[in-house]
C-alpha cells in the first residue's frame, strides 16, 4: 500500500501532464499566422467565457466526487444517471480516438523535421508506398508501442506525460529566447510593427477580415482550449485529490491562457507576418518550420554570423521544434489511450461488460480495453496505408468527423452540472457557483458558445459547397451516440441474463 502511495503524483505533476497533452505550441504559431497580434484578444476572451468556467465546473465535480475512480464517467453518473453517463463517456472516447488519429497524421512531418531540419514527408517513397501511406504505417508502429508501454502501469503513463510537459515548456523557452535576441538586435523594434491598438484588433491576413472569419477563429480557439477533462482519469492517482485536482484545473487554465497570449505577442518580436508567414508555400502544416527556420537565420544575423551558419542554425531550431512535437505526441497518445477508457471501465458497473474487458491487469491498467482502442486506431491507419486514394478519402472523413469532437462531450458535462448542483447529499469542499442563478447563467453561456461552434462547423462547409464535410461533421458524434446507446442496452441485456443465471443457480442450491 505504501508503495502505491509513493507512486501517486503531485498537483504540479498533473499540471505538466495536462500541458503536455492539451497545450499545443502549434496553436500559438497558427493563431499568429491567422490573425497576428489580433489573435491575442480573442484567445483571452475565449479563455474567460469558455476555459475558466469549464475548469471551475471540473473542479467542483472533482472536489465532491474525489473518491470515485471513474473521473469523467463518475461526474456524469452522479448528475444524469447511468444511461447518460455511459453514452456520454462512450461518445467522448470515440471522439478522442478520432483526435488521436488526427494527431498521428503529423508524425511524418515531425520525423522529417527531426532528421533533416525540413519537411520532405510528401516526397517519401518506399516500394509501393507513398508519403501518406508510410506515415500511416509509422503511426501503426507508434500506437502499438505506446499502448504496450501504457499497459505496464500508470506510473509509466505519468512519467511519459510529465517529460512531454517539460519538453513543451523548454521549446517555448527556446522560442522566446530566439525572438528576444532578434528583438534586441533590431534595437528594440518589433519585427511585426505595432501600429497602436488597431494592431491588436485587425489581422494583416486578408482571409481574416470578415466577422464570419473572426467567428471561425474564436471557435478554433475554443478547440485549442478543449481537452482538460481527459485528466479526470488521474484524480484517484493524486496525493490529495480534494485539493490537488481543483487547484491543477485553475492553474492549467491560467497557464494556458498566458502561454497562448504571450506566445503570440512574442511571435511579433522576431517574425514579420508578411515576410515569413504571408508568403506562398507557407500553410498551417509547415508554418512552424518556416518560423523557426527564420528565427535561426535571424539569430545568426544578430551575432554577425555567416548565412551558412544561419541556415544551419535554422535547421537545428526546426529539429528542436520537431522534438517538441514528437515527445508531447507520445504523451498525448499514452494519456489518450489510458485515461478515458479507464474512467469508463473503473466507473461503470462491471456487469455491463464482458469479464475480460472489465479486467484490470496486475499493473492496475484496463489492458484489454486499451488494446481494443489500439486495434481500432490500427485498423483505421492500416486502411489508409493500403487503400491509396480511397484511404485518403477515408482519412478526410475521419478529420471531418472530429471537427466538433472537442466540444460535443461538454454538452453532457454542462447539462449534468445543473442536476449535480441540485443534489443536497454531497460534500462540497470546492464551490465556485454559490447560487442556482449563477449556475444557470454560466451553463447558458457555455451552451450558447458550444452550440454556435457546432452549428458553425456544419454551416460553413455548406456555404462553401463542401456538403460531404458538413455531413460527416454531423455524422461523427451521431455515429458514436447510436453506437453507445446500442452498447449500453447490450450491457443491460448482459446484466439481466447474468442476474437470471445467478438466481437460477441460487435456487438450485437451496433445493
Amino acid at each position: 500500500m505504501s508503495n502505491q502511495k509513493d507512486k501517486r503524483i503531485s498537483c504540479w505533476s498533473l499540471v505538466l501532464i495536462i500541458i503536455a497533452t492539451e497545450f499545443g505550441f502549434s496553436n500559438i504559431i497558427t493563431g499568429y499566422n491567422q490573425m497576428s497580434y489580433a489573435s491575442i484578444i480573442w484567445y483571452i476572451i475565449t479563455a474567460i467565457i469558455y476555459l475558466f468556467p469549464l475548469a471551475m465546473i471540473f473542479a467542483e465535480y472533482s472536489g465532491s466526487l474525489r473518491k470515485d475512480h471513474g473521473g469523467f464517467y463518475s461526474w456524469l453518473i452522479n448528475s444524469i444517471g447511468e444511461r447518460g453517463a455511459f453514452i456520454g463517456t462512450f461518445v467522448w472516447i470515440g471522439l478522442i480516438l478520432i483526435n488521436l488519429l488526427q494527431n498521428v497524421s503529423g508524425l511524418g512531418i515531425n520525423i522529417s523535421g527531426l532528421i533533416l531540419g525540413r519537411d520532405t514527408s510528401q516526397s517519401w517513397h518506399f516500394g509501393p508506398f507513398d508519403g501518406n501511406e508510410i506515415e500511416a504505417l509509422m503511426g501503426i508502429v507508434l500506437i502499438i508501442l505506446t499502448t504496450y508501454f501504457a499497459t505496464k502501469g500508470f506510473h509509466k503513463v505519468a512519467v511519459t506525460a510529465t517529460i512531454g510537459g517539460i519538453i513543451s515548456l523548454s521549446v517555448i523557452a527556446i522560442f522566446i529566447i530566439a525572438s528576444v535576441i532578434i528583438f534586441i538586435s533590431n534595437h528594440g523594434a518589433f519585427s511585426q510593427p505595432i501600429h497602436g491598438a488597431s494592431s491588436f484588433i485587425h489581422s494583416p491576413n486578408p482571409q481574416f477580415q470578415s466577422p464570419l472569419a473572426i467567428v471561425s477563429f474564436i471557435i478554433y480557439a475554443m478547440f485549442a482550449y478543449s481537452g482538460l477533462e481527459a485528466s479526470s482519469g488521474f484524480i484517484d492517482k493524486l496525493r490529495s485529490p480534494r485539493k490537488d485536482y481543483p487547484r491543477a484545473m485553475m492553474w492549467v487554465a491560467g497557464i494556458m491562457m498566458v502561454l497562448y497570449a504571450v506566445g503570440m505577442f512574442v511571435c511579433g518580436m522576431g517574425t514579420n507576418w508578411k515576410k515569413v508567414l504571408g508568403v506562398k508555400g507557407v500553410n498551417l502544416y509547415n508554418n512552424g518550420f518556416a518560423m523557426f527556420n527564420h528565427l535561426g537565420v535571424g539569430m545568426a544575423q544578430a551575432f554577425g554570423l555567416s548565412p551558412s551558419v544561419g541556415a544551419s542554425l535554422g535547421q537545428n531550431l526546426v529539429r528542436i521544434l520537431s522534438i517538441g512535437s514528437l515527445i508531447p505526441l507520445l504523451s498525448l497518445l499514452t494519456v489518450g489511450i489510458y485515461s478515458p477508457v479507464k474512467g469508463l471501465i473503473a466507473g461503470s458497473s462491471k456487469d455491463l461488460w464482458p469479464n475480460k474487458v472489465a479486467h484490470f491487469n496486475k499493473h492496475g491498467m484496463p489492458a484489454c480495453a486499451m488494446w481494443i482502442e489500439c486495434g481500432i486506431i490500427v485498423v483505421a491507419l492500416l486502411f489508409v496505408s493500403i487503400s491509396g486514394h480511397n484511404g485518403q478519402q477515408f482519412y478526410q472523413i475521419i478529420v471531418d468527423m472530429g471537427n466538433v469532437g472537442a466540444v460535443v462531450p461538454y454538452f453532457f458535462i454542462v447539462f449534468g452540472f445543473v442536476h449535480f448542483k441540485k443534489r443536497h447529499d454531497l460534500e462540497r469542499p470546492i464551490v465556485f457557483f454559490h447560487s442556482m442563478r449563477s449556475v444557470y447563467t454560466i451553463v447558458t453561456i457555455l451552451f450558447v458558445a458550444m452550440t454556435i461552434a457546432v452549428v458553425f462547423n456544419v454551416i460553413m462547409p455548406i456555404m462553401q459547397g463542401q456538403y460531404s464535410t458538413a455531413f460527416w461533421t454531423v455524422a461523427g458524434p451521431l455515429l458514436f451516440l447510436v453506437l453507445s446507446t446500442v452498447m449500453y442496452h447490450y450491457g443491460i441485456y448482459h446484466r439481466a441474463r447474468r442476474m437470471i443465471a445467478d438466481n437460477v443457480h441460487y435456487e438450485s442450491q437451496n433445493h
